[in-house]
């Protein structure tokens, strides 16, 4: 126990660039967080990867202007005019969004690799731009990319319900008098400060993984944004957290190690998320079929008339179309539940079946009686649609 706490604390308490790290990769987790799950909800992932892109160009340009102290400005204004133009050539140009910012993000990376190819400038350093390098954060940078993460944060918060509103039905929320246009573009500002609040730690490539993934993870687990808001939250924060022990042990790469816990996060959600992972939709529809197995056995055991009978049990696994193995087990569930009486090689129901049996019956003919009179289903079809 004491070893893994000394490998916890250790780090933190005996280096002043972890602990400006691990704020740092804090504050850009939460702030990535909060805002990907607008994006997810709006369906603009690629929105995200367009503006980060385009941070290159204005590092470039802002380092060439100014220096090392003109990288953040230049990647900020480059950053909004480029999320600007694309809301602006996807309102008055015959193409969808995504092309536009297919255009114009391509554009912008490749404008800005060719200046850093023929100026070659010294002070950047092109691999922590693109994929970041959180332990290389001082106290500037995390004092920036703290106030940029408050205010983005705190402006999602006052005007949550715009955002909410604008981002599920922008047309009603047009209707209603707000200015979608605006919306959009304050939302494009806020997007360009986070991207560039995350230039140090995780990079202008794996930046768009943070602005999808911990949004995406959250809405496989709930559908309200405001809950999906606080999800996505601590998935960016364990992402945070766990990246930089990851880089920091594993001698890796910050951006990377980051993204590689989110996208754990995100797998974990996918496969075991209670409603809608891949665990529970498999384990829904097994249960829909063994319902369906279950009224066809007490239907075929209550025959036409209802009475129920007793019946062979290997005539009925030819009438209901089931393996006798997978039969004789859902008999004995039937049994268990006291809905049958299963001897050897016979099963009949008992009163309790009988009742169920019969609702289900007089359900089946109440449906086929809808789907004939209420919506002209020819009569030869009606058993399979009824059944289905």
């Amino acid at each position: 126990m004491s070893e893994i706490v000394e490998l916890v604390i250790g780090p933190v308490a005996q280096y002043a660039f972890m602990r400006v790290g691990l704020a740092a990769a804090v504050v850009v987790g939460v702030t990535s967080a909060v805002l990907s799950c607008l994006l997810v909800v709006r369906g603009q992932a690629l929105l995200g990867d367009a503006i980060s892109h385009a941070v290159l160009l204005g590092v470039v340009l802002g380092y060439l202007v100014g220096g090392p102290l003109g990288i953040l400005w230049g990647a900020m204004a480059v950053a909004v005019a480029t999320g600007a133009a694309i809301s602006y050539v996807a309102r008055h140009a015959p193409i969808r969004s995504d092309a536009a910012m297919g255009i114009l993000f391509t554009f912008t990376f490749a404008l800005g690799l060719a200046i850093v190819s023929v100026a070659r400038p010294r002070g950047i350093d092109l691999f922590h731009v693109l994929f970041g390098n959180v332990l290389g954060v001082t106290g500037a940078d995390l004092a920036l990319t703290a106030v940029t993460g408050g205010v983005v944060v705190a402006v999602v918060l006052v005007g949550f319900r715009a955002f909410h509103l604008w981002s599920f039905d922008p047309q009603l929320a047009k209707a209603m008098g707000m200015r979608t246009g605006v919306m959009e573009y304050v939302f494009v500002a806020l997007l360009s400060a986070a991207i560039v609040a995350s230039l140090q730690t995780v990079g202008i490539v794996l930046v768009v993984a943070m602005l999808v993934t911990p949004g995406a993870t959250a809405a496989l687990l709930t559908s309200r944004l405001s809950t999906m808001m606080a999800v996505a939250a601590v998935v960016g924060l364990i992402s945070g957290v766990a990246g930089l022990y990851g880089s920091f042990y594993l001698d890796v790469a910050s951006g990377p190690a980051i993204v590689i816990v989110a996208s754990a996060c995100f797998a974990a959600a996918f496969f075991l998320a209670p409603r809608r992972g891949v665990l529970a939709g498999h384990l829904a529809r097994r249960g829909a079929r063994d319902r369906a197995v279950t009224e066809d056995l007490l239907k075929a055991l209550a025959g036409p008339d209802g009475a129920g009978g007793s019946r062979a049990v290997d005539a009925m696994a030819e009438e209901v179309r089931l393996a006798p193995s997978r039969l004789r087990a859902r008999l004995r569930a039937l049994a268990r539940q006291g809905a049958v009486r299963l001897d050897t090689d016979a099963v009949a129901l008992t009163e309790r079946g009988r009742e169920q049996a019969l609702k289900l019956v007089r359900a089946h003919r109440l449906l086929e009686r809808y789907l004939h009179e209420g919506e002209g289903v020819p009569l030869e079809r009606l058993h399979g649609l009824a059944d289905g």
